[in-house]
Formats: structure tokens, C-alpha cells, sequence
């Protein structure tokens, strides 16, 4: 998910993104995959990686800027309603 705001965030700043993907492992086509499941490791030298290209220090704080907290739904939901939860 953070890799996914970073590239989004940093390509609305007009930056190439892939070397950084490059170097962090990653390609566009897996960033764009939003069922494609990111290593954790890719994913923060991804975000430090496009920090130091854009020399933010404070990247991560601008990473709110254009941030929807609703699009962290997908990944905290279950994909099924537990049944054992639902009252009788």
C-alpha cells in the first residue's frame, strides 16, 4: 500500500519513477496490481528511494497530503462476514 501512494505521489510531482522501482525491485506493472501482494523490504527502499530523488525529509508526512484513509478499507476488511460473529 505505502509503495502505491509513494508512486502515485511522486509521479503527480512529474518524477520518473523507474529507477526507483528498478532498484527497489518493483515494476509498474506490480504497482498498478492492486491485488499483487508487495514485500515489505521493496516497499520502504521504494519510499526511500523516491524521497532522496525528490529530497523530501519529511516524505512520509507529505504522503498525507493527497492520502485517502478510505483506501485502506481494502486491506483491513475481511473479504467474508464471519458467520461465528453474527447472533442467532
Amino acid at each position: 500500500m505505502l509503495s502505491r501512494v509513494a508512486h502515485r505521489h511522486a509521479e503527480r510531482r512529474g518524477t520518473d519513477t523507474a529507477p526507483p522501482l528498478k532498484t527497489a525491485g518493483l515494476t509498474a506493472e506490480l504497482i498498478a496490481d492492486q491485488s499483487a501482494t508487495i514485500g515489505v523490504a521493496n516497499q520502504i527502499r521504494f519510499v526511500e528511494l523516491v524521497a532522496a530523488v525528490l529530497g523530501d525529509g519529511l516524505f512520509g508526512f507529505h504522503l498525507t497530503d493527497n492520502f485517502d484513509p478510505r483506501e485502506l478499507v481494502c486491506c483491513i476488511t475481511p473479504p467474508h462476514r464471519p458467520t461465528h460473529l453474527v447472533p442467532r
